[in-house]
């Protein structure tokens, strides 16, 4: 989208939401994340759907972003008994079984909360959620997948929604004299994401990425630490379907059967290299909006 699309849409938003997109005053730790992350991984299978959905379809033409042609698969995966949509441009820079991938490795608990995926070409990494939908182009890292994942849980569960000081989130920023990265401080939303990957590592590892340290982000772990989106044992469980705001997640039928889960980063793992969310995003969410956010590649 172009700024000055951007911006105009920007100026239409409530005012009550536009405190989010407000710079944070706290230092950025590292230039930007890079590590790799191994989360478990369950079995899947995908079946191709006859016609791609409108949702996607209305992103394929000349000038949009989806250039050439689309198709469309349905993935159910073994900890859950509802499938997802994936929709892969045709000239896409990567594959449909990459893409599969990159989502089965992001954990349950947050990609639950995921609706359409769809898997756009172009020449930098880059992703948008609007409203659940996920939107990849390039070749983005595990580490955006679970970003975006993020934006979309966020949307659902109000985690930023209220403002600068209007939300325990925000005030446990308020609290912090540092974010992970250049990227997380963008505004309350985007540290949201950056943190959620950097809590999911923690998770795994049972310590931070390197290059972070807790002290100047204590208030921030321990208000993660509160929520039940970070509850080990559901985040990384073997089903979508489990409580509490079991309303709230797109997907939370029980699994129709139980395969044992892979574990560890399949091929379609990439080289780490820093950055945000791998570039440029966006989220929107909270019903029909929350906020336009853009910035671009770094």
């Amino acid at each position: 989208m172009a700024p000055s699309s951007f911006l105009l849409r920007l100026l239409l938003l409530p005012s009550t939401l536009l405190p989010v997109l407000a710079s944070l005053i706290q230092t950025p730790q590292l230039p930007g994340l890079l590590f790799n992350l191994s989360t478990p991984r369950p079995a899947d299978i995908v079946q191709s759907l006859p016609t791609v959905p409108d949702n996607c379809a209305k992103y394929t033409g000349a000038a949009k972003e989806c250039p050439t042609t689309m198709s469309a698969v349905d993935v159910t995966y073994d900890d859950c008994g509802s499938p997802w949509t994936i929709c892969r441009c045709a000239s896409a820079n990567i594959t449909l079984d990459a893409s599969v991938d990159f989502l089965a490795h992001v954990p349950v608990g947050l990609r639950r909360y995921v609706g359409t995926v769809m898997v756009m070409p172009d020449t930098s990494a880059h992703a948008y959620t609007l409203n659940s939908d996920i939107h990849f182009f390039g070749i983005c890292s595990q580490r955006t997948w679970i970003h975006e994942s993020t934006h979309a849980a966020d949307g659902a569960l109000g985690i930023t929604r209220g403002g600068i000081n209007g939300t325990p989130w925000a005030q446990a920023v308020g609290n912090d004299t540092c974010v992970p990265d250049t990227y997380a401080a963008t505004n309350l939303v985007e540290d949201l994401a950056q943190m959620s990957v950097v809590e999911v590592y923690r998770l795994l590892n049972n310590t931070l990425p390197p290059g972070l340290s807790a002290d100047c982000m204590s208030h921030q772990l321990a208000y993660l630490a509160t929520l039940p989106l970070y509850n080990a044992s559901t985040l990384f469980g073997d089903t979508c379907a489990f409580e509490p705001q079991l309303a709230s997640a797109l997907h939370d039928l029980v699994p129709v059967a139980s395969s044992p889960t892979l574990q560890g980063s399949s091929s379609a793992s990439q080289t780490p290299k820093p950055s945000g969310a791998d570039g440029a995003t966006r989220q929107i969410g909270f019903g029909v909006i929350l906020s336009l956010l853009i910035s671009f590649a770094v």
